[in-house]
C-alpha cells in the first residue's frame, strides 16, 4: 500500500479505501500515524500493540473503527475522532492506558464489546444520542471511570458495561415517564392518603431511582 513504513518511526496512509488489517500490528517504535482524508474503514488489529503511538487525528472520511484496531496501544493519549464515524468496533481501543478522556462524535451507533476496556486511566466519558447499541464489557475494568453520562435509549446494555460505575440514563422517553409518575404518585397521595408528603416522597425516590436506573454503589 501507498506512502507506507510500518517499521520505521512514522506511517502515512494517503490513498483511498481501508487501512489494511494488521497493517502496523506490534510495531512498537511506530509514534507518529497520518491518516489521509480519503481513507474510510480502519480494518481490524491495524494498529494493535503500537505501544509507542501517543496521538491519533481519524479524518471525517472515516465510518468504521474495525476491530482491535488501537489495542494494547498503551501510550495513546488523545484521540480525535471522526465526525462521521457509526462504528467503534469490538476491542478497539482495550488497554490504552493512557486515555483519559474520550469525545464520542454524534453520528456514531453502535460501540462494541469490550471497546474501552481497561483503559484504567479513563475518568469519563460521555455517549451522544445516536448511540443504540453497547456491547459487553465496553467500560468494564476503568478503574477510575466515575461517570458515564448519555442521553441515548439504549435497548440491549449489559451489566459489565458499567460494572462498578455510576450509568446516568438521561433519555427523554425516561426521564418523561420518571415525571408522570412522580406527578401521578404525587396527586394520589393528596388526594386520597392520609400521609401525603410521607407517601409523596417515598414516590418521588423510587421515580428518580427508575430514572437513574442504572447507578451502582
Amino acid at each position: 500500500f501507498n506512502n507506507v513504513n510500518p517499521t520505521g518511526l512514522a506511517v502515512t496512509f494517503n490513498y483511498t479505501g481501508a487501512v489494511p488489517g494488521d497493517a502496523c500490528k506490534n510495531k512498537t517504535n511506530l509514534s507518529t500515524v497520518t491518516i489521509g482524508s480519503n481513507i474510510t474503514n480502519i480494518s481490524t488489529s491495524a494498529f494493535q500493540t503500537c505501544t509507542g503511538l501517543t496521538s491519533i487525528t481519524i479524518p471525517n472520511s472515516v465510518t468504521i473503527i474495525g476491530d482491535s484496531a488501537f489495542e494494547d496501544c498503551s501510550s495513546l493519549t488523545t484521540i480525535t475522532m471522526s465526525n462521521a464515524l457509526i462504528t467503534i468496533g469490538n476491542n478497539s481501543f482495550k488497554s490504552c492506558y493512557g486515555l483519559t478522556s474520550v469525545t464520542i462524535p454524534s453520528t456514531v451507533t453502535d460501540i462494541g464489546s469490550s471497546a474501552f476496556q481497561y483503559c484504567s486511566n479513563l475518568t469519563s466519558i460521555t455517549i451522544p444520542s445516536s448511540v443504540t447499541a453497547i456491547g459487553d464489557s465496553a467500560f468494564d475494568s476503568c478503574s477510575k471511570l466515575a461517570t458515564i453520562v448519555t442521553n441515548a435509549y439504549i435497548s440491549n446494555l449489559a451489566p459489565a458495561t458499567q460494572q462498578g460505575r455510576v450509568m446516568t440514563m438521561l433519555a427523554a422517553g425516561q426521564a418523561a415517564m420518571a415525571i408522570v409518575v412522580t406527578l401521578i404518585g404525587n396527586f394520589i397521595a393528596t388526594k386520597f392518603l392520609a400521609t401525603p408528603y410521607v407517601i409523596g416522597g417515598a414516590i418521588i425516590i423510587l421515580s428518580l431511582i427508575f430514572w437513574c436506573r442504572y447507578k451502582v454503589a
